[in-house]
């Protein structure tokens, strides 16, 4: 909000007690300094106020033996000044800075990248790619408030990220390097808890990720994907049966009937989850992902998650099969150790909701990017690109993951400009990557199935960390996308692209419900699941 002419000078004399709505009473009864500054900029941080102005001298600063009130204009200037007691209050249409200073004690400097007001996260996730825009103004590295007051440092630059996530003094392991979780000022009563104190691959650091990782790894090689195919294209057809038997000329919800049980289904005959548990896991995951429920529901549908898990896993301790699940119990580390109980829940947990949501997100936005730009479709139908061209494409537009919570500085790194402290989190912004216009170009916001950096993004993530199940959501997406085209080639939105509903998550990127109308119907594909005439393969 722009108060004043960020050129003016400024004085308490001048102008201070009139936009601030104090009269000259309040003046002479000595709460308010009779100083002078000259404002070139303010910032607000929430809490703790950080101050950047310029033409003070810090005696001056040190003669507020009250109460200062400061105009705040819009720009900022190079020094930094952080006070010990200070808060916002409102005059009328002006935001007012009240700073206190009463015990003497000394303005301190901050880093630079403390300077600006925290983005607060929009808990609901409604609008993700305004808020990453609004962050991204701030910089490459900004700092964000997420639900529950948790302060994090947001990178959303294609370039930082990649960089970031590779780089070994950077952690994934609250226990050890985030000061907040250590010290208990941020503990298991925080809404996304979950989210940091599991104890499984993604989390662990060093030597025990690769320990955790290791024994699971096998069970994604791609001889291990490859032999998944005709399972997942059975399982399409399947449900696109399904889906030509509703009655005609009704919207049908495409995410709850296909884009959801599509990967339910591939996940669950890979960990052996029994059919009668569907229901419950997918009720379970939603919440898992919503990120704008209450405490008391998250902590509710933490403890159904993992009683659901341990059941499982004593299921398959009495009946093992040839399963993930019974994979995983019956591992042995390099060490000849078992995974520890909350290890082995750990990993279900991420293996499982991972595989599942990211899939789920994929094939959804897939869809309503190709219905709401139709040109692309006509270009995969024309053999000018291929399905998995539309695949990774889809991926950079809209990561189903589009912020990664949360890492942890373990030591003092400088990421672009910014100084990130020791013990400090961080907030990677996949979705931020897959559009920063500094890479991807100033349309980095449009579906363009042939773009030059489609393959560029960072959804599965990068280095040690990426994703294991990567190459199982790109073959699952390109069956399920290619043959729901092909049976329904006149599928279309049955709503306006905008009027979509984004989920209630700032994590998970998808929508709400797909409305879609599927009419006509063409042939299902023969015995050997020969692609409809309608999309032809690419020639090479």
């Amino acid at each position: 909000m722009i108060l004043t002419d960020p050129h003016k000078r400024l004085t308490f004399r001048q102008k201070s007690y009139r936009q601030c709505g104090l009269s000259q009473r309040n003046r002479s009864d000595s709460r308010i300094p009779d100083f002078g500054i000259a404002w070139t900029g303010f910032e607000v941080r929430s809490e703790i106020l950080n101050i950047r102005w310029g033409g003070i001298r810090r005696r001056d600063a040190r003669r507020a033996k009250h109460r200062a009130v400061f105009i705040i204009p819009p720009q900022a200037a190079p020094d930094l000044l952080l006070c010990r007691e200070a808060c916002l209050v409102l005059h009328g249409p002006h935001r007012v800075l009240v700073v206190s200073d009463a015990d003497g004690g000394e303005m301190v400097s901050v880093p630079t990248g403390a300077s600006r007001c925290p983005i607060v996260i929009d808990a609901s996730g409604q609008d993700i790619h305004a808020e990453i825009a609004r962050i991204r103004e701030q910089g490459p590295v900004a700092e964000v408030e997420l639900p529950g007051g948790v302060k994090a440092w947001s990178v959303t630059s294609y370039e930082e990220i990649r960089k970031l996530l590779v780089d070994p003094r950077v952690s994934k392991d609250a226990y050890q390097h985030w000061n907040a979780w250590r010290s208990g000022e941020v503990g298991p009563e925080w809404p996304l808890a979950i989210w940091v104190s599991v104890q499984n691959m993604v989390t662990a650091y060093g030597e025990e990720h690769t320990r955790l990782r290791k024994p699971v790894a096998t069970a994604f090689t791609a001889r291990g994907v490859t032999a998944l195919r005709p399972r997942v294209a059975e399982l399409t057809e399947g449900l696109l049966d399904e889906l030509a038997a509703l009655p005609a000329g009704e919207a049908v919800d495409l995410r709850e009937r296909f884009a959801h049980p599509l990967p339910m289904a591939v996940m669950s005959e890979l960990f052996g989850i029994p059919g009668h548990c569907h229901g419950a896991l997918h009720r379970i995951i939603k919440t898992f992902f919503s990120t704008a429920i209450t405490q008391e529901e998250a902590q509710d549908n933490v403890r159904l998650l993992y009683a659901t898990m341990a059941d499982l896993v004593a299921e398959k301790r009495l009946a093992p099969g040839e399963d993930l699940t019974s994979l995983l119990i019956a591992v042995r580390t390099d060490d000849g150790a078992a995974l520890s109980e909350k290890e082995l829940i750990d990993n279900l947990i991420l293996l499982y909701t991972a595989g599942y949501e990211t899939t789920v997100n994929l094939i959804d936005n897939a869809v309503a990017a190709l219905l709401s730009r139709p040109g692309e479709l006509d270009r995969l139908r024309k053999g000018e690109a291929r399905w998995a061209d539309a695949v990774e494409e889809a991926l950079r537009l809209d990561a189903p993951g589009a912020h990664s919570v949360l890492r942890y500085a373990v030591e003092d790194i400088t990421v672009g400009d910014t100084l990130i402290r020791k013990g400090d989190a961080i907030m990677v912004s996949y979705a931020a990557a897959g559009r920063d216009p500094q890479w991807h170009g100033p349309e980095a916001h449009r579906f363009d199935v042939t773009r030059p950096t489609r393959r560029d993004h960072l959804s599965f993530g990068h280095g040690t960390h990426y994703c294991l199940g990567a190459q199982l959501a790109r073959m699952e997406a390109e069956i399920g996308l290619s043959r729901l085209f092909a049976r329904f080639p006149g599928l279309t939105l049955a709503v306006a692209p905008d009027e979509l509903r984004p989920q209630s998550s700032f994590i998970s990127n998808g929508h709400q419900e797909l409305p879609v109308h599927l009419a006509p119907v063409a042939c299902p594909p023969g015995p050997g699941g020969t692609a409809s005439p309608a999309v032809r393969p690419r020639s090479r």
